[in-house]
This record gives C-alpha cells, sequence and structure tokens, in this order.
C-alpha cells in the first residue's frame, strides 16, 4: 500500500509539473528587420509599375494549308485557343488573352516569341 502511495504520489507531482510549466506563454522579440504594415493610401508605387496581370493579344495567322489551330502554353498545360484554319486565301485573326509572364506560345507544336500584341504567322 506504502508503494502505491509512493507512485501515485510521484505521478500526480509530475503531471503538475508538466501542465503548470507547458501552459506559460513566451514571449517572442520583434526583429529589427522585420516588416512593418503601411496603409494602401500611404503606400508609393513607381508610375511606370504594370498593374495588369493579363495582355491581349491578336494572332494573325496564314497558311496554305487548311488544319487544325492548337495554341497553348509551350509545355502544353494550358490551351488558349482551338479552332480550324479552312480558308487559305484569307488571314485568320486569333485574339486571346494571356498572363503577362507568358513570353512564348505554342502554335502547332511550334514556339512563337510574343513581342508586341500583334502577331503575324505563317504556318
Amino acid at each position: 500500500m506504502r508503494n502505491k502511495t509512493f507512485l501515485l504520489t510521484i505521478t500526480l507531482s509530475a503531471l503538475f509539473i508538466v501542465l503548470f510549466f507547458s501552459c506559460q506563454k513566451f514571449e517572442t522579440k520583434q526583429a529589427d528587420n522585420e516588416l512593418t504594415e503601411t496603409a494602401l493610401a500611404d503606400a508609393s508605387f513607381s508610375p511606370g509599375f504594370n498593374w495588369e496581370t493579363t495582355r491581349n493579344i491578336t494572332l494573325n495567322i496564314s497558311s496554305e494549308n487548311s488544319q487544325i489551330l492548337n495554341i497553348t502554353s509551350t509545355d502544353k498545360s494550358i490551351r488558349y485557343y482551338k479552332g480550324i484554319l479552312l480558308d487559305k486565301s484569307e488571314t485568320y485573326v486569333v485574339k486571346i488573352s494571356v498572363p503577362t509572364h507568358v513570353e512564348k506560345l505554342s502554335i502547332n507544336s511550334q514556339e512563337f516569341n510574343l513581342d508586341s500584341d500583334n502577331i503575324s504567322i505563317n504556318l
């Protein structure tokens, strides 16, 4: 009986110590290089900053053959347009919207640079 009382006392003491020390709040010091919040009205931006996240591209596509047009990202993960070019005598105009960070497109597995917003392509 004495052994059980001693064991119970030790267990309860250990439990009390663990609970007492685990419930303390530790204060953290603010780092000197931490960013501070600025209200949007007080923020300043470069006059040349472009707020647009997309841009509109006009593709003027011509070909000697009728074909299906498949316009995708270069890794083929995003399809921007799919259509058919039937009239070989006229230029096929496609208007698409792409993210501003996109610099190349794949048209029927051929890569083209997006140097401007109006591009002429001969397939």
